[in-house]
This record gives structure tokens, C-alpha cells and sequence, in this order.
């Protein structure tokens, strides 16, 4: 894959931006195909441990990550559920995209924070230059990327669409750091 060949590549400035933008974009391509595959099947769930399936995703994105100097903090209450009744296609593709927006925004030197909650809320954290306040009041329409940011557009709202499929809500606010707060709210 690219991504595979630029890893290859000897070390250059650019080389964690193309990265990082590079496995956004194949993210983007399976994240279209598999909602287009599940159309119409978003009611299709089953039990999905959701500590073991945040945690993974985490896991799985820290090493893209630390290249850009950046941490995952990912955080579970003591009394938060494991197991959700859901659609465990889906949902993984809309806290990835999550994950991916924040270690794409998150400042160098900084963490993203990931929290579950004992009331089956994901919240994805990160210390970058926030959301538009048209994002927070109305959710993100497609194609519309903040600002000179990098990145599609989609993510946002892919994200939205997913989890509004699967019966949730997914708020935006500001992070304490004045970066963007995202909750997917699954109860």
C-alpha cells in the first residue's frame, strides 16, 4: 500500500504530514465502502464489548500518533459498561474517525484524551484549534473542512451519520484546552 511504501522512506520532515494524511485517506476509502456495504443494516447489532473496542482503536492509532509526537490518554470509569447492544461494523468506523481528526489536529507535545463513561459515552478530546461554533450548534455537513485544515471534510460527518444511524447522538463542544470535545453518546 502507500502507506507501507512511505514508512519505507528515509526519515524527512514531511514524511509523519504524508503519513498521517495518507492513512487518513485510506481510512476515508474503507470508512465509505463499509457504510455503503451496511447500508440499510445499521440495526444489525450484537453485544460489543466497548472497553475492549475503544481500547484497541486507541492502541491502534498510538504509534501514527507518537510519530506526530503526540500521546493517546485513553481513560475508563471504574463502573463503565463492557458490553453495548450495537452495530460493531459501524461504530469502530466512527470513533476512528474521531481518533483520526484528533491526532491530525492535536498540537506536538500534547495527548489526546479518550474517556468512556459508565453511561456508555465516548469522549475524544484534543488540544487543537477547536470547532467553528456553526459545528457545535448544528453538527458538520459533508465536505466542508474547517478553515485551511487538512483533511476531506467527511470525517465529521461520517461520524455523525454512523452513530445517528445507530441510534446515538454525537455532541460537539470545547475541550478545557480549548480544542474540540466530541461525545458519542450511545444510552
Amino acid at each position: 500500500s502507500l502507506h507501507t511504501r512511505l514508512e519505507a522512506l528515509p526519515p524527512c520532515p514531511q514524511k509523519a504530514d504524508l503519513l498521517l494524511e495518507t492513512r487518513a485517506m485510506e481510512g476515508l476509502v474503507t470508512a465509505l465502502l463499509q457504510v455503503a456495504r451496511d447500508a440499510g443494516q445499521a440495526e444489525m447489532h450484537s453485544a460489543v464489548d466497548l472497553r475492549a473496542l475503544v481500547r484497541d482503536l486507541c492502541l491502534d492509532r498510538a504509534p501514527l500518533a507518537l510519530r506526530g509526537d503526540k500521546t493517546i490518554a485513553f481513560e475508563v470509569a471504574d463502573d463503565a459498561p463492557w458490553e453495548v447492544a450495537t452495530n460493531p461494523t459501524l461504530l469502530p468506523i466512527a470513533i476512528g474517525n474521531l481518533l483520526d481528526n484528533a491526532i491530525r489536529h492535536t498540537r506536538s507535545g500534547d495527548a489526546i484524551t479518550v474517556r468512556l463513561d459508565r453511561r456508555a459515552r465516548v469522549l475524544v478530546s484534543d488540544t487543537g484549534p477547536g470547532l467553528p461554533a456553526a459545528i457545535k450548534a448544528d453538527g458538520p455537513s459533508a465536505f466542508k473542512r474547517i478553515g485551511g485544515r487538512p483533511g476531506t471534510g467527511l470525517g465529521l460527518a461520517i461520524a455523525t451519520s454512523i452513530i445517528t444511524r445507530l441510534g446515538g447522538r454525537i455532541m460537539f463542544a470545547d475541550s478545557e484546552t480549548g480544542g474540540a470535545a466530541i461525545t458519542i453518546d450511545l444510552a
